[in-house]
């Protein structure tokens, strides 16, 4: 069973092969790293930062990278999640482990929350770098603390934007998509206006004149076999008619809803191109 919020949407995530890529890759580097402080220590400390318990780094790096499975379902919950981590990183002198995590947890903000909620997750990322460049400034000087702060923030922020602009591409790819399908409903409907003006100008006119003829001959033809077959005529020219009509009506239903899907303009679909309208039949005698 899959937990689902209150508006109904998803918070287990769907581990499909592209949402598991981000916390393997991820969760590759920060073991190979750990691995590599490990058995190379000869390698220099601002090389690679060292953890004074391997196996608890190796934990946290782990950690970081599966929460990254939420970061389409939850993307502001994730990224608040890899901020706290790389502060407590930074405070730790490990903050090189949970830089990758970050950065994929800001892009995935600016590319799944809706806007403008997702400014609240620009507005973390860049609060989490500014804390971190303090952290790790240990008596640095005002200039060189101002450069770290700008290039931090500069890396967060385009992280963030990048993923805002494949979000802007995708909505307006769908914006097309239904453009074009709200174009191709109001051609059908208008395909189907002109069929029920076909209707009306190659059948129903016709069977309205024979209606209206059998009711001129109808009993005045002093036989009474040629009455009753102008009489049958009559009737089966009514039923056609009738038939006719409902199936007008039918169309014009199907023009309506189309125009209330696609909110074009009303399309004719009756009998108006000849002023009469479904319900007129035309029978009764010329008099």
């Amino acid at each position: 069973m899959r937990a689902v919020d209150k508006a109904g949407r998803r918070l287990a995530p769907h581990l499909a092969p592209r949402l598991l890529a981000a916390p393997l890759a991820c969760l590759l580097y920060g073991e190979a790293t750990v691995i590599t402080a490990t058995i190379a220590p000869a390698i220099p400390g601002d090389v690679v930062q060292r953890a004074a318990s391997p196996a608890t780094l190796a934990l946290a790096v782990a950690a970081a990278s599966a929460a990254l499975l939420w970061r389409t379902a939850l993307p502001l919950g994730t990224l608040a999640l890899e901020s706290a981590a790389l502060v407590a990183a930074t405070v730790a002198g490990l903050d090189s482990y949970a830089v990758a995590p970050f950065l994929v947890a800001a892009f995935a903000a600016g590319r799944h929350a809706p806007f403008p909620r997702s400014l609240a997750g620009l507005a973390i990322a860049c609060a989490a770098m500014a804390v971190s460049a303090l952290v790790a400034a240990d008596g640095s000087g005002p200039a060189a603390l101002v450069a770290e702060i700008a290039a931090r923030e500069l890396t967060a922020g385009s992280a963030f934007l990048l993923g805002g602009s494949l979000r802007g591409a995708h909505d307006a790819r769908e914006a097309r998509a239904r453009a074009m399908a709200a174009e191709a409903r109001r051609d059908q409907a208008e395909r189907q206006a002109r069929m029920a003006a076909s209707l009306h100008d190659s059948v129903g006119q016709r069977l309205t004149a024979i209606v209206t003829l059998c009711e001129g001959l109808g009993g005045g033809t002093g036989d009474e076999r040629v009455d009753a077959a102008v009489a049958a005529i009559n009737a089966e020219a009514r039923a056609g008619l009738a038939q006719t009509r409902e199936t007008v009506r039918e169309l014009a239903g199907l023009v309506a809803d189309a125009e209330e899907r696609t909110g074009g303009g009303p399309i004719e679909a009756g009998w108006g191109p000849r002023g009469q309208t479904p319900d007129d039949d035309g029978g009764g005698s010329p008099g």
